[in-house]
């Protein structure tokens, strides 16, 4: 290493070389050992790196497992993951040609469920998640549920069965008997057979539980309680609910898509076991957090971003006939690839596409509850596929009488007041900027002078008083102002002043629009348009005839007195497409009549089938 000569001539050779050698080897030892840290270093920056990005700039990659230890909603409980490990390095993204987005990247896990009874293993069970930020929500997707029933004694059989409870718990009525485990097998002096003895719980909401005991003959079902067991049933328990609010909007999925339409047609049961008071509450109070944030940042108005829209107009409580299009939606974009929830069997939750709801999801119909709730948990679950506008039922100061007796009936009047403050938080108006608007009624005078020459961002011109006026005016085909009448409950009536097509023209070309999709009214074709030059109002209706119930000859007990004053002949509902370029939309109306609707939902819901006549 060092330049050995006998010349004194070259001895600062010699003591450069040497000092180069010297700084070249000095930091080898160090470097040693820093060597077997970096492995340890990389792995805590991909940690950091995914918990505080939401997108991908660590390189698109699952690095980090995130489940472990966290509850997973498995059939009607929540179950331990543990020993979770990152299946794939790389993000899942469902569909074809979609965007990175934080909405649409997944990672999958696979983890082990340990339960305590019957005692057993389950291994490999594959759990999904968000990609990115801190904490996820980790879940069971499709086709990830395993039979968790193991025991060489008894197996638990009383999950799901109903008994009767006394007390404050079950009201002197049934309750519905979940996550029941066995506890022991034992003799009983006269039976030839064993006799199981099972814990279930019975849910005040998903997040608590009490514990019950039951038992039953080893090889039969049916369950029994055992009233030595459970002299304490009768002291109400109580917790905070803290269940995270997309969590709540799962399950309600799951239970009105698959359940709702059953009980129309029998009407056992008033409403599906996890829509009850408390649950609901909890949902509404926990959604209104995220409208309000919404509100703060958008206003009343919403932008529509995607390349393909569907609207939806007036639903009046018909959740048959909203079962009924959003399969229609989803058989007419089937071959573009578009993702779907993975809990619905209908809604694309997906950048490429969006759904406008144009308002008045309730009041005639029997499902009214179930609709408003359906198109709440989509949001919370699906935000940006989304748009939920006002209707002159949400923003009338109250309810109308027919849906507030369904609210009283189904054990949801209290819930009323905190119904009425959510959807009143909802936007008026959506827009495509240099496309079209969506709204429920329709341009007022103050609107007009407020909003004009906005190009359609009318976040900063519309506020609440200017929001309230345009979901009563209907168009019509001629000039100026004329002065209507709105169909409102209640002593004080607002002012309507309807609009002409050449008012609709101003506001349109000053705002570089063409084109107004609305509700608020019914016609028998399911929709009407009104051209002026190149812009055109059209009216959507998408109940067939909204005071026509699911099971005619089974109406509830609200209904009685609305299905007298249906429609006088057939009514079609309508759906509109809209694919769009940057200069040009185009619509397709897609139209369903009432039997059409109704025979297609009960194809969708196995065991909803009924008397159509």
């Amino acid at each position: 290493l060092r330049l050995k000569t006998k010349s004194a001539d070259n001895q600062p050779a010699k003591i450069a070389l040497t000092s180069v050698s010297m700084a070249i080897l000095m930091p080898l030892p160090a470097l040693l050992l820093f060597l077997p840290g970096l492995d340890a270093l990389r792995g805590h920056q991909d940690l950091a790196a995914e918990q505080n990005s939401s997108l991908w700039p660590w390189g698109g990659n699952c690095r980090t497992s995130k489940c472990s230890g966290r509850p997973v909603y498995l059939e009607s409980e929540f179950v331990s993951v543990k020993n979770c490990q990152v299946k794939k390095n790389e993000i899942l993204i469902l569909g074809d040609n979609v965007l990175y987005t934080k909405e649409n990247m997944f990672c999958e896990e696979t983890c082990d469920v340990e339960l305590k009874y019957p005692a057993q293993k389950v291994t490999d069970v594959l759990v999904r998640r968000r990609s990115g930020r801190g904490d996820q929500m980790c879940y069971l997707p499709r086709g990830g549920k395993k039979d968790l029933c193991q025991n060489k004694y008894c197996c638990a059989k009383c999950s799901g069965q109903k008994v009767m409870v006394p007390g404050d718990l079950g009201k002197d009525g049934k309750v519905t008997l979940t996550r029941c485990r066995v506890n022991s097998a034992f003799k009983v002096m006269g039976r030839k057979g064993m006799m199981c003895d099972e814990i279930c719980d019975v849910k005040l909401n998903p997040a608590q539980s009490v514990p019950v005991r039951l038992q039953r003959e080893s090889g039969f079902q049916r369950c029994q309680l055992r009233h030595d067991k459970n002299k304490g049933l009768s002291q109400k328990q109580s917790t905070a609910f803290n269940s995270p609010v997309e969590e709540i909007g799962m399950w309600f999925i799951e239970q009105i898509e698959t359940r709702a339409l059953k009980l129309v047609v029998d009407r056992k049961e008033k409403h599906l076991p996890l829509l009850k008071g408390d649950t609901v509450e909890a949902f509404l109070e926990k959604m209104q957090e995220t409208m309000d944030q919404e509100m703060n940042k958008h206003g009343y108005s919403r932008e529509i971003t995607a390349e393909h829209v569907v609207i939806i107009g007036d639903l009046y409580g018909q959740l048959f006939t909203l079962i009924a299009f959003l399969n229609e939606i989803k058989e007419h974009y089937a071959d573009k690839g578009f993702k779907t929830l993975d809990e619905s069997s209908f809604l694309f939750c997906d950048p490429s596409i969006q759904y406008v709801f144009l308002g008045n999801y309730v009041q005639w119909g029997e499902s009214s509850v179930e609709v408003l709730l359906l198109l709440l948990a989509y949001k919370a679950r699906c935000p940006q596929s989304l748009i939920l506008l006002q209707g002159s039922e949400e923003g009338q100061t109250w309810w109308g009488d027919v849906f507030l007796d369904e609210l009283e009936y189904k054990g949801h009047r209290k819930q009323a007041g905190d119904l009425k403050r959510l959807v009143r938080s909802l936007p008026y108006v959506a827009v495509a900027p240099k496309k079209f608007m969506c709204m429920h009624g329709g341009i007022t005078p103050q609107f007009a002078m407020k909003c004009r020459d906005k190009a359609g961002r009318f976040d900063k011109c519309l506020d609440r008083d200017i929001g309230k006026e345009t979901i009563w005016p209907d168009p019509f085909n001629g000039m100026g102002w004329k002065k209507g009448i709105a169909r409102a409950s209640g002593a004080t009536k607002p002012v309507v002043y309807n609009f002409g097509m050449d008012i609709a023209m101003d506001f349109l070309k000053s705002n570089r629009l063409s084109k107004i999709f609305r509700s608020h009214e019914h016609w028998h074709s399911g929709f009407y348009e009104l051209e002026r030059d190149k812009y055109s109002v059209i009216t959507l209706t998408s109940a067939p005839d909204p005071k026509i119930s699911y099971c005619p000859s089974n109406s509830p007990p609200w209904m009685v007195n609305v299905t007298q004053f249906a429609l006088p002949k057939p009514n079609e509902g309508a759906i509109a497409f809209i694919d769009s370029t940057d200069s040009k939309v185009t619509w397709t109306p897609v139209t369903m009549s009432l039997l059409t609707a109704k025979i297609k939902a009960e194809q969708l819901v196995p065991g909803a089938r009924c008397d159509h006549s």
